[in-house]
């Protein structure tokens, strides 16, 4: 089954937990909401998983996010999968404006860029040669150019090629390196794993259940790793501070946290309290980060106009001096 764009996810979530909290059950919410979209075969394929008896975070799986899934699954579990279906939408529609705005911030300037690449080529290869029959003008070599742009796509398979060997927490790590990118997904990380692990410790888990729980949520996500790196650590009887260290995308206020003598329900509401503030300060890095695309991208632009000014113009009008 293909899974759901973005947009249908949040249509899917936000109406389940309107749905779920004005009382209807989850066969009569996936009816409702059939009755509204028109992708039947999504919510039909729900629809014949929940009768034969599997759980909502089963029913969805491979339909929406993996992450998401194991937030669900979480909160069939052990909390309020209307609240859990709340936060995902409001997660969600929070992506989708920010995706939005990034595409209004790109459209003018990319636009601005394919104007003065055609611009210059055609200056070189149509307006030049046409210059040649009154005065002798060389056309300037663009091999250097296609060069560094083959060199840049080189750089940039290499470093798929490097990233896609990685384990995926270290890819996680590898992208808390970017930056100005690097700080907005640590934050993103601190706001989902503290989420995630205060909604388990709610429901009355010790620590070390929690680490088994994790291990058994589906493959190839961030939650499982984290189990099985957590429970590497204890059986090699590491402290969760190591773990902590090694890896960045890890807050480092964990530390202080898990730190030994505290009781359950004290780390439950920091944890709360510390996803609501990831959340905030993830939303305003994201808009900081929006607002710095166009000023960066203009002032390429204009080094680009400068360089096409140099590299194609600066010719002709030394040529027609001789005129």
């Amino acid at each position: 089954m293909k899974k759901l764009t973005l947009k249908r996810q949040y249509v899917l979530f936000k109406l389940m937990s309107d749905l779920l909290n004005s009382g209807y059950n989850l066969k009569q919410s996936i009816l409702f909401i059939r009755e509204m979209d028109n992708d039947v075969n999504a919510y039909n394929y729900i629809e014949d998983q929940l009768i034969t008896g599997r759980s909502f975070s089963d029913s969805v799986y491979g339909l929406v996010n993996d992450e998401f899934v194991n937030q669900i699954m979480i909160s069939e579990r052990y909390g309020n999968l209307a609240q859990c279906l709340s936060d995902l939408s409001k997660f969600i529609q929070h992506r989708i404006q920010n995706e939005s705005k990034i595409k209004e911030v790109l459209c003018y300037p990319i636009i601005l860029i394919m104007m003065l690449a055609f611009t210059v080529f055609a200056i070189n290869e149509l307006v030049l040669p046409q210059l040649n029959t009154v005065s002798t003008i060389n056309q300037y070599d663009f091999s250097m150019i296609y060069c560094f742009i083959a060199l840049v796509v080189l750089v940039l398979a290499g470093i798929t090629y490097f990233y896609n060997r990685l384990s995926l927490l270290e890819k996680r790590n590898y992208i808390c390196r970017i930056p100005f990118i690097g700080n907005v997904y640590r934050s993103y990380i601190a706001y989902f794993l503290s989420l995630q692990l205060s909604m388990l410790l709610s429901s009355g888990m010790e620590l070390i259940q929690i680490v088994h729980v994790l291990k058994t949520f589906k493959r190839n996500t961030l939650l499982n790793a984290l189990g099985n790196e957590l429970s590497r650590c204890a059986n090699l009887g590491d402290e969760v501070t190591k773990l902590i260290n090694k890896y960045r995308f890890l807050p480092i206020e964990y530390n202080s946290f898990f730190s030994s003598g505290k009781e359950v329900d004290d780390i439950k509401d920091e944890l709360n309290i510390f996803s609501k503030i990831k959340f905030t300060e993830m939303n305003k890095q994201v808009n900081r980060l929006i607002n710095m695309i166009q000023p960066i991208l203009f002032l390429i632009i204009g080094i680009c106009i400068i360089v096409a000014y140099l590299l194609v113009l600066a010719p002709i009008y030394s040529s027609l001096k001789g005129i």
